[in-house]
């Protein structure tokens, strides 16, 4: 929640801090999760 209101008042820094995290973790989750197809 304090990640939704710091993007909400705009820290570029934070929001960057933030998308980044999430982007890396969905990119480890989705390789997790395929790297039995491959």
């Amino acid at each position: 929640m304090q990640d939704f209101l710091a993007i909400l008042s705009y820290q570029p820094r934070a929001a960057l801090r933030d998308a980044v995290a999430l982007a890396g973790l969905t990119g480890a989750l989705f390789a997790a999760l395929h790297a039995p197809l491959l």
